[in-house]
């Protein structure tokens, strides 16, 4: 398998994901899916908007926190 996904906590006991993915074929469809999931959610969070342009382009695009209202 070369998609592995492990779940814990830490110890403040906030939740952990993380998830591992290896080869080239792999990354590409995770960032398939990634995108598919984003062009058809227009009302994602900011927080996610920018996983999706560091996954894509190893940068962010645009200030997803200041257009969510989230900065001054």
């Amino acid at each position: 398998m070369t998609m592995i996904v492990r779940s814990s906590v830490d110890a403040d006991q906030i939740p952990i994901l993380a998830i591992r993915i290896v080869g080239v074929e792999s990354i590409a469809r995770f960032q398939t899916a990634i995108r598919r999931a984003l062009n058809t959610w227009d009302t994602a969070p900011a927080e996610i908007k920018e996983f999706g342009d560091l996954l894509e382009f190893g940068h962010l695009l645009q200030d997803y926190q200041a257009q969510a209202g989230n900065k001054e």
